[in-house]
């Protein structure tokens, strides 16, 4: 009796079927929160990917349209540029058509004068009167250059400059120091300080020794 009491003691105790029950629930609980876990890592995951592509997308977009909006503005720029290149060209013709305009001008009545000096020459024997007539209108023409910036080159009696003088002979002196000019045989011209023709002049040489020596011959 007592050894069946123990047989029964050590034996496993069998599980209600309660107990089964509560037991298959809470391991489905347990799979269950397990399989929560291991899901949730997974979006997130793909979550964050898609949401760094969208926003390199974007970014992508934003950068486009700008590039497009860069690109019209330099196409505008140009377009001025180009426009603004036409008119300057055409200023420019403009202003080098008409540049000599007061120039012209102020000749206009020197050209008068010259045309009424012609006329009383035929008419006119006094050689004087013609002489004066002449002499007024260079003088007036002379003012109207000198309006325009224009001016005669020095040359008589000064040391010989090849930047405004061109020799158009030497000849031998005693009375001018070597490389003077003795003689202008035509007027140059400066307008303002450039040079528009070189003054030609004859210019002063040493005498030689054979001139010298001849003239003390004789």
């Amino acid at each position: 009796m007592e050894q069946n009491h123990a047989k029964g003691a050590d034996a496993p105790k069998k599980e209600s079927a309660i107990e089964k029950e509560i037991r298959k629930r809470e391991a489905a609980r347990k799979d269950k929160k397990g399989g929560d876990k291991e899901g949730k890592g997974a979006p997130k995951a793909d979550v964050d990917k898609d949401s760094e592509i969208a926003r390199l997308c974007k970014a992508l977009e934003d950068k486009t349209k700008e590039a497009a909006s860069h690109y019209e503005q330099l196409l505008r720029v140009r377009a001025e540029f180009e426009n603004f290149k036409k008119r300057q060209a055409k200023e420019n013709a403009q202003f080098l058509k008409y540049s000599n305009e007061n120039l012209i001008k102020s000749l206009l009545p020197v050209i008068s004068n010259l045309e009424r000096a012609n006329d009383a020459a035929k008419s006119n024997k006094d050689i004087e009167s013609l002489r004066v007539g002449v002499e007024m209108i260079l003088s007036m023409f002379y003012e109207a250059l000198k309006r325009a910036g224009v001016e005669p080159v020095q040359s008589s009696g000064l040391p010989f400059d090849p930047s405004r003088h061109e020799v158009v002979s030497c000849v031998e002196s005693g009375e001018h120091e070597e490389n003077t000019v003795m003689h202008e045989f035509e007027k140059g011209y400066l307008l303002h300080d450039r040079l528009l023709c070189p003054a030609k002049v004859v210019v002063s040489k040493k005498p030689s020794g054979n001139g010298e020596a001849s003239e003390g011959k004789t």
